[in-house]
């Protein structure tokens, strides 16, 4: 999923621009300077880890129901369940 590798990636993204920033190099200082203007906030780095969590549970189901070629009861009812509940 997307979502799940950006949320993955905070720390390095983050690590990344500080290390630019505090470069010696005007253009690497540039660049940091850049990131740093388009980089999620904290809590927008949040909203997309509970998006991630909240769209788990879909993204399993959807694995699940791909892997045949046509929906079978005995799958989807346990399935769904499980995500109603």
């Amino acid at each position: 999923m997307g979502l799940e590798r950006l949320a993955n990636l905070e720390c390095p993204i983050k690590w990344l621009t500080n290390d630019l920033e505090n470069s010696n190099n005007n253009d690497y200082h540039h660049d940091g300077a850049n990131i740093r203007d388009k980089l999620l906030s904290n809590e927008e780095f949040k909203v997309v880890q509970a998006l991630v969590e909240l769209l788990y549970p879909f993204d399993k189901a959807t694995e699940i129901f791909s892997g045949s070629n046509y929906a079978k009861l005995s799958i989807m009812v346990p399935t769904i369940e499980e995500l109603v509940y």
